[in-house]
């Protein structure tokens, strides 16, 4: 199975977050006592997240919503990505 195919999911223990009036999400790692501020295009992956989603979908939902092309969504996501997993925020279902 590749990395593409595993089901993505924001971790539920421990952490809150909330959509702000500007479109952005605000969330808290009660682990850490961490707060993580997260812009319009981070925030519509978080959304994509917390339902369960691939990179490629996510991906998707990049070139969509910004009009950017896939490289560049691809590179977007991984650092997402990179970024959760670095917090423990992320889980994979395969």
């Amino acid at each position: 199975m590749t990395t593409d195919q595993l089901v993505l999911r924001l971790r539920t223990d421990g952490v809150s977050w909330t959509p702000t009036d500007n479109g952005e999400v605000v969330v808290l790692d009660h682990a850490t006592a961490t707060f993580i501020s997260a812009n319009s295009s981070a925030a519509q992956l978080w959304r994509l997240l917390a339902q369960g989603s691939t990179e490629s979908d996510l991906e998707a939902a990049l070139v969509e919503a910004f009009a950017i092309d896939r490289a560049a969504a691809r590179e977007d996501v991984t650092a997402f990505l990179a970024d959760l997993r670095l917090r423990n925020l992320l889980t994979a279902e395969g």
